[in-house]
């Protein structure tokens, strides 16, 4: 094996490394950037409430009191 051919394959090694760690980081910093919006996005159905057949508005006095 040859000089050049031994620093080639080094090279390429670090750089797929190095290129694997910039991608975690930045689709990791993604995440954290845009969690309320995932979180909003992934929660969407469990937010709807559906009441009951037999519910009717309350009068603003049955609220207040």
């Amino acid at each position: 094996m040859s000089l050049r051919t031994l620093v080639f394959w080094l090279h390429l090694l670090v750089g797929v490394t190095a290129g694997a760690v910039i991608l975690f980081m930045s689709v990791t910093g993604v995440i954290l950037a845009f969690e309320p919006q995932i979180t909003e996005w992934l929660e969407r159905d469990r937010r709807v409430i559906i009441p009951p057949p037999d519910a009717h508005p309350l009068s603003a006095e049955a609220i207040l009191t």
